[in-house]
């Protein structure tokens, strides 16, 4: 899990967004609470370099993802308005 959490972590900071979504989807299920925390600053740091990407992806797993992962991660969008 570990591999993959860093491998996320550089696709969000320099990585391509899509591919960083992807592998983001393979941890919306995880229930441990630090790997959620991980995956929000990523998605987090990839809002800052691509705000559509990330509302995308939250979107898509609102239904599924925590609301502190989305809360968290959310924070890198602009306010609507």
């Amino acid at each position: 899990m570990t591999d993959v959490l860093d491998q996320l972590a550089k696709l969000a900071t320099h990585g391509d967004p899509g591919a960083a979504t992807t592998l983001a989807e393979t941890l919306v299920d995880a229930t441990d609470p630090a790997t959620q925390a991980k995956l929000a600053d990523a998605l987090y740091t990839l809002g800052k370099r691509d705000p559509e990407a990330l509302s995308v992806f939250l979107a898509a797993h609102a239904h599924t993802l925590p609301r502190s992962t989305i809360a968290a991660a959310g924070r890198a969008l602009p306010e609507a308005g």
